[in-house]
């Protein structure tokens, strides 16, 4: 958990990153910003609250296996040594990014770097660098007083309720890769950042296993159970699913997969799609398939499950039962062959209003 409140930014400055492949340049501000109050309260609104409900942490890796030669953890490890060379970090920062910019819909921005102290992570106070990339701008009147009237000026500039981008680099963990928090609010470009500049991998905690978990198990069973004209059978394994994790201390696959998943041929289909799922995700299972169940996750992964029927003509049903036994209590499904047509049938002792 990271706590943004008590965190201090020391210094800011503000670079201006072009597309590379349409050959746009790259202009670095050589001084940083003058911080006042106004500003101060301005920017930690806009660095902080996209992170406010961000829990996955990631790590800087690299493709030799030598995490030294990632750019970025080269530049925040000289940043945690030494704050006097900011500006000029910064520049190489800024650079690093404009370098990856090789595909002609990234997107022309500010590259504003930041460098923090208080920042509280897991209840220890650390140094932390910030990168965000602001790549839109709103569009809003700006009031200009006059002598005899006020007037409205048309302007454009940084709305500070959205980050396009941002990553937020705590000097925690350094042998294992720093420990850090990332965002991007643009899929048009998901290589752009995580994978090009920043060069990431999840931090493959139980909280993290837990929630990729959940997420996992809920797209297999919208995407392949629900595709058989199974939505009953859907919405039974997200119960089990449910009551696995709120019972269970520990996840270990082979017994999720008799509990939850039954059925021997969802079985065959539910590794094939486990793999690409990880595959996908960028996760590698651990090797011994098993975690420790996160609780705080599971409340929150609870969330993401839809128990709703939706039929053609308009119709949804809406289910919100406590175990899957209720399914096949109220809800009966059949066909009707006079009308060619599948229907279900509700049972219930009365009608609230």
């Amino acid at each position: 958990m990271v706590v943004f409140s008590e965190a201090e930014l020391l210094k800011c400055i503000v670079h201006k990153v072009g597309n590379k492949s349409r050959n746009e340049s790259l202009f670095t501000s050589e001084r940083s910003l003058e911080l006042t109050e106004d500003i101060l309260d301005s920017l930690h609104k806009y660095f902080f609250k996209p992170f406010r409900k961000q829990q996955d942490f990631y790590k800087f890796t690299h493709n030799s296996g030598d995490t030294s030669r990632n750019d970025l953890f080269h530049y925040c490890d000289m940043l945690f040594h030494d704050q006097s060379k900011f500006e000029e970090i910064s520049m190489q920062i800024a650079r690093h990014l404009f370098e990856q910019g090789t595909h002609p819909q990234i997107k022309t921005g500010e590259c504003c770097v930041a460098f923090f102290d208080n920042m509280v992570i897991e209840g220890e106070p650390v140094e932390a660098v910030g990168i965000f990339k602001n790549e839109s701008k709103d569009q809003f009147l700006k009031i200009v007083d006059g002598h005899s009237q006020i007037n409205l000026k048309p302007d454009e500039g940084i709305n500070t309720n959205k980050l396009d981008k941002g990553c937020i680099i705590f000097n925690t963990e350094k042998d294992s890769g720093f420990r850090l928090l990332t965002i991007d609010a643009n899929a048009y470009d998901t290589q752009y950042w995580n994978e090009k500049f920043l060069q990431v991998v999840p931090d493959a905690t139980d909280s993290f296993y837990t929630a990729k978990t959940f997420e996992m198990v809920n797209s297999f069973a919208n995407e392949v159970v629900n595709e058989e004209e199974a939505p009953q059978e859907r919405i039974q394994m997200l119960d089990r699913t449910v009551k696995y994790f709120e019972e269970k201390e520990k996840f270990d696959v082979d017994d999720f997969v008799d509990e939850v998943i039954q059925t021997d041929a969802y079985k065959e289909q539910f590794k094939d799609y486990k793999q690409k799922f990880q595959e996908d995700n960028h996760f590698e299972p651990r090797e011994e398939e098993s975690f420790q169940i996160d609780e705080k996750r599971v409340k929150e992964s609870k969330k993401q499950i839809k128990s709703t029927i939706k039929l053609d003509g308009q119709i949804q049903i809406k289910l919100n039962f406590n175990n899957e036994s209720q399914v096949d209590h109220y809800l009966e499904r059949g066909f009707d062959n006079e009308k060619q047509m599948n229907f279900y049938k509700v049972y219930f002792r009365e009608e609230k209003h």
